[in-house]
């Protein structure tokens, strides 16, 4: 399995950071691909996502687990006025 760092541009509001999972190349690769967002009071490390991406990169899948742009500023979900 291969974890890839990246980031994400959203417009507007800057980058984001992402990881990007998917499966070594030993052909075991599906065609489908899985976005993972977190919730509200977590991030994109949050011990269950990364399991969660993990399993299925595993299992041949290709993820991308990102931060949403609060996370990212370290805010609350709530104080955002732009999302």
């Amino acid at each position: 399995m291969a974890n890839e760092p990246t980031s994400i541009e959203i417009m507007g509001l800057g980058n984001v950071s992402a990881v990007l999972s998917g499966p070594d190349q030993s052909g075991n690769a599906n065609k489908t691909g899985v976005v993972i967002a977190h919730g509200a009071a977590n991030d994109m490390n949050n011990s269950l996502i990364v399991a969660v991406a993990d399993g299925l990169a595993s299992a041949g899948y290709t993820t991308l687990r990102f931060n949403f742009p609060y996370k990212e500023k370290k805010r609350n979900h709530l104080t955002e006025s732009r999302l």
